[in-house]
């Protein structure tokens, strides 16, 4: 949802045809080549969900979404360059580690009236570790493959009946753990003219295994218990095109198309309602400045349409297309006495909700929902 790192998130998250950091790993592991030394990455980020929703009483309720801390740590080194032996300096490896994943963390959502919509509690902690290897075949040809490891971890969903008795009284709590699943992503970048370079890249969904334990309490009744397994898929296939320009040595302009490929997953709530879903196409756009050394300044856009309509057969998901605005910057410097060279980046990104109506089968039930979400990061990258 946020992107990872500093650069990236501050450029719209346009970043396939030139992934000029760590983050290359998730973005393109082809740019991974890009690197003829070896640099080490530490990052923060902080999320500020502010949605909401509104129902037939007029009345807007913000969803007490958590404000999330996310951390990233990661390394790529030139193989050559580790080893000291030229023949490998066309390979180059990355390592990063991200938390929270891009997916929602935990939420909690409201009733909009007293005898409409379901109040829910949903967590869940989860680990992003991801692998890559990019390979320069010549000097305008680079590829690379990744593998994104989301690592076990567990998922709480509290539910409530939502009835005129006040509190509501909780209808279903299910406790689940989350099994490590593996997504495969291959990616190319070539440089046909000197200012030029194009980049595609593709990313097989993430479909995560879900088991565990769910009990029903209905109005103080002997609570009933089951075991469930689910697959949940949080991300897509995707298919993403990229160019970057530059065309002065101060500025760098990115493009992104992606295509998302939702149709196909079999995307399903947790009472396994298949989520009637559209496939979608994100365009980015971003540009880097760096005419003041040694600053550099970045701007991006991206839009971001929802895959969900506002009702399915038996369910819906209180989702809505985003406008994303970001600004970002970055300096270099060289450390005192240890003489590495450093670079300190950061962004402030806001996503738009469009206000969307949803209508019900039962007009009790209609609701409409929008919000703002910000986000916020810094990156410490030492060039070794």
């Amino acid at each position: 949802m946020y992107g990872i790192g500093a650069v990236a998130p501050a450029m719209g998250n346009a970043f396939v045809a030139h992934p000029a950091d760590i983050s290359a790993t998730y973005y393109n592991p082809a740019g991974l080549a890009l690197e003829r030394g070896t640099t080490f990455s530490l990052g923060l980020t902080y999320f500020y969900p502010a949605v909401w929703i509104k129902g037939i009483d007029g009345v807007t309720r913000y969803i007490d979404n958590d404000r999330m801390i996310g951390l990233t740590a990661g390394i790529n080194t030139n193989v050559g360059h580790m080893t000291a032996y030229n023949q490998l300096s066309g390979l180059s490896f990355g390592l990063l580690v991200y938390t929270p994943p891009d997916r929602a963390y935990s939420e909690h959502a409201v009733p909009v009236s007293d005898q409409s919509f379901v109040l829910y509690e949903d967590t869940a902690s989860q680990l992003m570790l991801l692998l890559g290897l990019g390979y320069r075949i010549t000097s305008f040809i680079r590829i690379g493959v990744s593998a994104l490891l989301y690592m076990p971890g567990k998922m709480t969903t509290l539910y409530y009946l939502n009835t005129t008795t006040s509190p509501p009284s909780a209808v279903l709590l299910e406790n689940r753990d989350l099994s490590i699943s593996a997504v495969p992503e291959a990616g190319f970048i070539v440089t046909p003219w000197n200012r030029v370079s194009i980049g595609a890249v593709y990313r097989e969904k993430n479909s995560s295994g879900l088991s565990g334990l769910t009990t029903f309490i209905i109005n103080n009744t002997p609570s009933l218990a089951q075991t469930s397994e689910e697959k949940v898929v949080t991300t897509p296939d995707q298919i993403a095109i990229g160019i970057s320009i530059t065309p002065s040595s101060a500025i760098r302009i990115n493009a992104d198309l992606t295509y998302n490929i939702w149709a196909d997953s079999g995307v399903t709530d947790t009472q396994n309602n298949v989520l009637g879903t559209a496939n979608t196409a994100t365009p980015a756009l971003g540009i880097d400045y760096r005419g003041v050394p040694p600053w550099a300044f970045r701007a991006g856009y991206s839009y971001v349409p929802s895959p969900f309509s506002g009702h399915q057969d038996g369910t819906n998901y209180v989702d809505a297309d985003r406008h994303v605005y970001s600004l970002g910057a970055g300096y270099r410097f060289i450390m005192p006495r240890s003489g590495i060279r450093t670079r300190v980046d950061a962004f402030v990104q806001l996503q738009q909700l469009v206000v969307r109506d949803n209508i019900e089968p039962q007009p009790l039930m209609d609701y409409t929902n929008g919000g703002l979400v910000w986000s916020s990061g810094i990156s410490l990258t030492f060039e070794l």
